[in-house]
């Protein structure tokens, strides 16, 4: 069985600590040890919108109607909605 964190919960960032330092770490660490690419910045919801892209991809490619796979997305981006995901994919 999975955990589940409840709503409103922060999941990687201590009591005391504050989100914006925790993405800002993850960050710089993803900057310091990938290879460099030209012209390309990272940021963490950056990572969120091609993770969602790509698993959009993955879904359509295994065959999903697109209802299924903005469903799918959504739940793994932790959204209840499709039209959610839209914003993160673009339209399909």
């Amino acid at each position: 069985a999975r955990n589940r964190v409840p709503r409103g919960a922060r999941l990687f960032v201590p009591p005391d600590g504050r989100a914006d330092d925790v993405i800002r770490e993850v960050q710089r660490f993803i900057r310091d040890h990938r290879p460099h690419r030209d012209g390309e910045q990272l940021t963490f919801h950056g990572l969120r919108y091609s993770d969602a892209q790509e698993h959009m991809r993955e879904c359509v490619d295994a065959g999903l109607t697109l209802e299924q796979a903005e469903r799918e997305t959504a739940r793994r981006l932790g959204h209840n909605r499709r039209r959610v995901v839209r914003t993160y994919t673009g339209p399909w």
